[in-house]
Order: C-alpha cells, then sequence, then structure tokens
C-alpha cells in the first residue's frame, strides 16, 4: 500500500523598513596640555557588527586639522553697571588664546571687602585656529553709607597669574552729587519739566512738590529717569529726571515747583542732609 505525501508551502512578502541610525562621535582633548602648532586628528565612524576590527573595512574615515597658537590682546573693555543692591563689572577680551581670567580685590573704605562673586564666561568662535571670546562678570554686593568708598581693582591675564596683564581700576564713592540744574518744554496745558545732576552715585532719585497748593496746575506723574555713567576710574552718573505739570486752560500766574534730588541709598530717603534743592519758577501770562 502505497502512500503520498502532500507538503504545502506558502511565502507571504513582507515589507520592513529599513533601519539607520544617526551617530555621533564625541572626543574631548585637553587643549591646555596640547602643544603650539597644527595638530591633525583622523576619525573612523563604522558599524559595529561583529565588535571587532575586522568592521572598520566597513568604515567612512575623517580628518580634522586645526591650530594652536597664542593669541594675546594687549587691551581689554570692562564696563561697570547698577543692578539692584550690586555694582556689576564686565569685563571682556575677544579672540584670544590662551582664555582670559581675572584677579579681583575690592576694598571698602581702606578695608579688605569680600563680599564679591567672579564669574567667567569664554566662547569657542574658530575651529581652525583654537580662539575664544573671553568674559568675567565681577558682582559687588553695596551696603553703604553716603561718603563709603569702594575700590575695585580687577587684573585680566592670560595662561598663568605671573603672565603679563591688564589692570584696570575703578572707584565708586556714595555721594550726592553736584550741579542740579531744571530746564523745561512747554506745550499745551502742560509743561514737561526735566532736572539732572552730576558726579552722583549710585544713581538719583527725584521728588517734584508743588511750594503754592494752586488749582491751576498739577503734577502729574510717572517721574521718568535715564542715567548717564561717567568714564573711570572714578563711577558716577549724570541723572536726569523728568515729570509733566498738567496746567488750567485759564490759568495766569506763576508755577512754582520744589525739586529734590538725592542718592538712591536709604538713609537719604528720609535725611535732608543728603538732599540737594533748587526751586523752579515759570510766569504764565
Amino acid at each position: 500500500m502505497s502512500r503520498s505525501t502532500t507538503v504545502s508551502s506558502q511565502n507571504n512578502e513582507t515589507s520592513v523598513p529599513d533601519v539607520y541610525f544617526d551617530t555621533q562621535c564625541i572626543i574631548a582633548l585637553p587643549i591646555s596640555k596640547l602643544q603650539l602648532g597644527i595638530h591633525v586628528v583622523s576619525v573612523i565612524v563604522y558599524p559595529n557588527v561583529t565588535n571587532s576590527e575586522d568592521d572598520l573595512r566597513f568604515g567612512t574615515k575623517e580628518t580634522v586639522q586645526f591650530k594652536i597658537q597664542k593669541a594675546f590682546k594687549e587691551t581689554s573693555i570692562c564696563i561697570p553697571t547698577l543692578e539692584n543692591d550690586s555694582i556689576l563689572v564686565d569685563c571682556e577680551k575677544c579672540a584670544v588664546f590662551p582664555v582670559m581670567l581675572c584677579q579681583v580685590n575690592a576694598t571698602k573704605n581702606g578695608k579688605k571687602f569680600s563680599s564679591l562673586d567672579v564669574r567667567h564666561q569664554h566662547e569657542y568662535i574658530d575651529a581652525e585656529h583654537i580662539t575664544y571670546n573671553s568674559s568675567c562678570r565681577i558682582r559687588l554686593a553695596l551696603s553703604g553709607r553716603l561718603n563709603d568708598s569702594y575700590d575695585l581693582t580687577i587684573r585680566m591675564y592670560q595662561g598663568t597669574t605671573d603672565s603679563a596683564a591688564n589692570v584696570v581700576n575703578f572707584h565708586f564713592v556714595f555721594t550726592f552729587g553736584e550741579n542740579l540744574t531744571c530746564g523745561h518744554s512747554f506745550l499745551m496745558n502742560s509743561l514737561a519739566l526735566t532736572c539732572s545732576m552730576q558726579d552722583i552715585f549710585p544713581t538719583a532719585l527725584c521728588r517734584f512738590d508743588t511750594i503754592d497748593k494752586h488749582v491751576g496746575y498739577d503734577i502729574i506723574g510717572p517721574i521718568s529717569y535715564s542715567h548717564v555713567l561717567s568714564s573711570q576710574p572714578n563711577v558716577s552718573y549724570e541723572s536726569t529726571c523728568t515729570v509733566t505739570v498738567s496746567i488750567n486752560q485759564d490759568f495766569v500766574g506763576q508755577i512754582s515747583i520744589l525739586v529734590t534730588m538725592y542718592p538712591d541709598i536709604i538713609e537719604c530717603r528720609g535725611d535732608d542732609q543728603c538732599v540737594t534743592q533748587l526751586d523752579f519758577i515759570y510766569d504764565i501770562g
């Protein structure tokens, strides 16, 4: 008795998408330990199929070349500003190698002052010739009274601490300033009163009061301010404040306003010894 066997088969076509990876290699080279001159780095990117050197046959080779040379700058830029209760000084050197570092010494009334913070930032700008934009920010916390003085010395160097350096000095004195002056511009039914004071530190606050409680004019706010920084090493401001005086259309007579300016120091906000005053008088009619 014969037997027969039937074998059936079925081939199903399947569609499987190709799978790829984006591969990134990062190599960290200690630039400070490399010698000056031209450096060449060869990189091979290959699929890790057998986890052996044989996989290198399927790799792609790239060569990266860069040059390390000294790039010193003789000058630097330092700009002081005020932020809340702190002095900020930003110093910068562009396109340098090695990076710029800052040493800072501060005194208050002649004694060493340690309430400061120094932070560095280096922006890598050129891959062919290794250079950086280097900056440091110095934050000096203020807690002064009138006539207190701060002295700040910033030493900027590249390389080791005994390298040649740029030195910048700043001198800050809490003072109520001088030369209070006022001017005006007259518009229809209003007068813009602008007052300024020089050599004040920190920036000024202003107060405007009507001397005669006259119903014909009134001061309307808010007060607008602008502050212009003076040159180093003695840091001070020229502060300007502007206010609008509304005037009744049928008013005829004298506008009289007491202008008060003083440095933005807590002790001066209620102390007449800190303030500078001026009587502004304008005749209409």
